[in-house]
C-alpha cells in the first residue's frame, strides 16, 4: 500500500473563489486531519453545568489563519477576518473550511478485510 497518497500536500493550491461575478484568487494549504482535530477540541468546551459548547467562529477563524497562505488582502489574521461582513466573500470563505466532525467518505468496498481473526472465527461453536 502506497501510504504516501493519504498524506497532506505541502504545496498550496490556487482556488479562484466566484464573488458575485467577479473571481477572487486566492492560494490555500491543505488542513491535516490532526490539525482540524486540534482546532476542533481548541473550540470545545463544556461550562458548569456539563454542557458541551462549540465556538464555530473560532474554528472557522483558526482554519482560515492556517489555510490563507496569500490572498489580496494580504495576512488572513484575526484582525482581518472580525472585520469581514456577512458577504458573498464570508460565505465564500466559510466553504473552503471543513466541517468540524465532517469526515471523507469511505468506499467500504475498497477496504481490505481486516487481517486478525473476528470474534466469531476464534470462539469455539461447541461452547
Amino acid at each position: 500500500m502506497d501510504y504516501r497518497k493519504y498524506l497532506v500536500s505541502r504545496e498550496p493550491k490556487e482556488v479562484e473563489l466566484n464573488i458575485e461575478g467577479e473571481v477572487l484568487k486566492i492560494k490555500i494549504r491543505a488542513l491535516s486531519w490532526s490539525l482540524k482535530n486540534q482546532y476542533v477540541s481548541l473550540n470545545s468546551f463544556r461550562d458548569d453545568s456539563s454542557k458541551f459548547h462549540f465556538d464555530v467562529d473560532g474554528y472557522v477563524r483558526s482554519c482560515l489563519k492556517y489555510m490563507i497562505v496569500e490572498a489580496p488582502w494580504g495576512e488572513t489574521n484575526d484582525i482581518f477576518l472580525l472585520q469581514l461582513e456577512e458577504s458573498p466573500l464570508s460565505q465564500a470563505l466559510e466553504t473552503l473550511v471543513p466541517g468540524p466532525w465532517e469526515a471523507k467518505a469511505v468506499n467500504r468496498d475498497e477496504l481490505k478485510k481486516d487481517s486478525r481473526p473476528s470474534l466469531q472465527e476464534t470462539e469455539d461453536p461447541k461452547t
